[in-house]
C-alpha cells in the first residue's frame, strides 16, 4: 500500500511540476516512467 501511495505521490508532484514547466513535461513522464517501471 505505501508503494502505491507513494507512487501516486510521485505522480502528482510530476504533474505540478508539468504544469509550471510545460516544455519539460514529455522528459518528466519519461524519467516517471523508468524509474516506476
Amino acid at each position: 500500500m505505501d508503494y502505491v501511495v507513494s507512487k501516486k505521490k510521485l505522480m502528482h508532484l510530476i504533474l505540478i511540476q508539468s504544469q509550471k514547466h510545460k516544455h519539460q513535461c514529455k522528459f518528466d513522464f519519461l524519467c516517471l516512467a523508468l524509474i516506476l517501471f
